[in-house]
This record gives C-alpha cells, sequence and structure tokens, in this order.
C-alpha cells in the first residue's frame, strides 16, 4: 500500500478543482456569447432586411418612374408625328386646291383663247362668203378663175382654222363643244382636206 503526503492530496484535489473551475468558466463564457449573439443578431437581420425592402422599394420606385418617362415620350413622339401628319396633309391638300384652281384658270384662258380663234375664223369666213356675192357677175372669165383658186385656198385656210378649234376643244375635254365644230368643217367646208379629217374623226 502506498502512503501519499497530504501535501501531494491537496495538490491533486486542487488541481481537479481548478480544471473543473476552467471547465465552468468557459460554459458560462459561451452561454453569456451566445445570449449576446441572440440578443444582436435578429435586430442586425431586421434592419438588413429593412434595409433591403427600402432599396427594393427605391429601385421599383425609379423603374416606375424611367417606365413613366419612357411612355410619356413614346405619347408625346406619337403626338408629334400625329400632328406633323395632319400639318402635312393640310399643306399637301392646300397646294392640290391651289393647283386645281390654277389649273382651272389656265383652261378657261385656253377656252377663252379658242372661243377668240371660233369668232375670227367665222367672221373670215363670212367675210370671205360676202365677197364672193359681191364679186358675182363682175368678173371676166379669167378673173373668175382666179378668184374661185383663191376663193378654194381661203376655204382651205379657214376650214383648218375651224378644224385646229376643233381639235383644240376636245383636247380641254368639251367633248360636245367639238364634235360641234368639226361637223361645222364637214358641212360647211365638205371638199376640204379639213372635212376629210373631221369625217374621219367623227366615224361618218
Amino acid at each position: 500500500m502506498t502512503n501519499e503526503s497530504p501535501r501531494s492530496s491537496f495538490g491533486t484535489m486542487f488541481g481537479g478543482a481548478m480544471g473543473l473551475g476552467c471547465g465552468c468558466l468557459a460554459f458560462v463564457m459561451l452561454l453569456i456569447g451566445g445570449c449576446i449573439l441572440l440578443a444582436v443578431i435578429p435586430p442586425a437581420v431586421k434592419e438588413a432586411n429593412r434595409a433591403a425592402e427600402t432599396a427594393k422599394q427605391v429601385v421599383e420606385e425609379r423603374e416606375r418612374a424611367e417606365a413613366e418617362r419612357q411612355a410619356e415620350a413614346i405619347e408625346r413622339a406619337k403626338q408629334e408625328r400625329l400632328a406633323a401628319t395632319q400639318h402635312a396633309a393640310e399643306r399637301a391638300a392646300e397646294e392640290a386646291k391651289r393647283v386645281a384652281e390654277e389649273a382651272k384658270r389656265a383652261k378657261q384662258a385656253r377656252l377663252a383663247a379658242i372661243a377668240t380663234e371660233q369668232q375670227a375664223a367665222e367672221r373670215a369666213a363670212s367675210e370671205a362668203e360676202t365677197l364672193k356675192l359681191a364679186e358675182k357677175g363682175t368678173r371676166t372669165a379669167e378673173e373668175m378663175a382666179k378668184q374661185e383658186e383663191a376663193a378654194k385656198r381661203k376655204r382651205q385656210e379657214i376650214a383648218a382654222r375651224f378644224l385646229g378649234c376643233a381639235r383644240k376643244l376636245a383636247s380641254e375635254g368639251e367633248r360636245e363643244e367639238a364634235i360641234k365644230w368639226f361637223r361645222k368643217v364637214v358641212d360647211q367646208f365638205p371638199e376640204t382636206k379639213a372635212a376629210a379629217e373631221a369625217r374621219d374623226i367623227l366615224g361618218m
């Protein structure tokens, strides 16, 4: 049997007590650290979540504002294009109206010129007929032959003027008036080249 000294036994007991005390202290420190973490982490998590939610709302608000801005820009561009299109259509309508009025005035001027030619042609025909009647019976045979030849040339010229008036009327779309003048050529100057052309045009 081994005899231990009282001092050695006390040292062993003291060392065991110190080891147990250190272990308890470490456990207590762990408990305290855990409590501190439990007290600190949840508020931090909440704060982080709140910050994340706030950031999300800011981003969504910015995206919504940007979407609205883009929508407004698109609508504004659409309205501007529509206004430009309407303005262009109005300008085109005004230009078409102006061109139509000018064309109408030009046609009226041409018809007036044709009417003047018609009057001149009819006057020439009347003068030629009057001259022919006035000179009857006062000329020799030779003079009559010359006068007849001159009268034929004159009738050819007058018939050509009538035909020209008829063609101009036809080109202006005045169909009924043109037909009337083609018939005048045929009826009043049947022996002329102009009458032959007028008959072809009329299908006679």
